[in-house]
């Protein structure tokens, strides 16, 4: 055999070679594209649509308490919200012209003859009043305020007492820690830090 046919017979089986390696490479591809077109029509057929429900919840109050002419009493606060909820109330004088409009004159609780209940309620140090037990949904806190009247009026102003009242979720637990700065969750009861 000469060199000069060496080198064809190494060529052709070079290209014999070429062939065979496209064919595997061809046939790989084809195998490839059915096995992920068979996994893609099963999942096609096997998954449904999953519905995922969510509920929001409410956590809110009102404030209700009976009036009588210069006289507010039995005040207490109801869990107008849709879960367990810890309740804060801010006890707020201001007085007011005959208009209604606030003067700026300094009024505080100490201008009222008020009766505060301390068994259930204590006073953080932020001056917020604080309900010690949770409070179910559409239930009512225990009385805040017996009685609040008026000792003097100055001026001729009246005296108009705000209560105004926030509510937060009862659990987690550290909910109230994080938004409430003065108080922390103990033993089932808010107290203060």
């Amino acid at each position: 055999m000469k060199r000069g046919d060496r080198l064809i017979k190494i060529r052709r089986y070079n290209r014999r070679g070429n062939g065979r390696s496209a064919a595997l490479l061809l046939s790989l591809l084809l195998i490839l594209g059915v096995a992920a077109g068979g996994t893609l029509a099963l999942l096609a057929v096997s998954s449904g649509t999953i519905g995922n429900s969510f509920k929001t919840v409410a956590v809110t109050s009102k404030v209700e308490e009976t009036f009588n002419n210069t006289t507010k009493s039995n005040v207490k606060i109801r869990n107008t919200g849709d879960i367990d909820a810890w309740i804060r109330v801010a006890v707020i004088p201001t007085w007011e012209d005959g208009s209604g409009n606030v003067v700026n004159q300094t009024a505080s609780l100490n201008d009222l003859s008020i009766s505060i209940s301390t068994g259930s309620w204590f006073k953080g140090s932020d001056g917020y009043y604080y309900c010690k037990s949770k409070i179910a949904p559409n239930a009512l806190t225990p009385v805040l305020i017996n009685s609040a009247a008026v000792k003097t009026s100055s001026d001729g102003y009246k005296m108009n007492l705000q209560i105004l009242c926030e509510a937060i979720q009862a659990e987690p637990e550290s909910a109230v820690a994080d938004a409430w700065n003065a108080v922390q969750v103990n033993g089932g009861q808010l107290a203060s830090k």
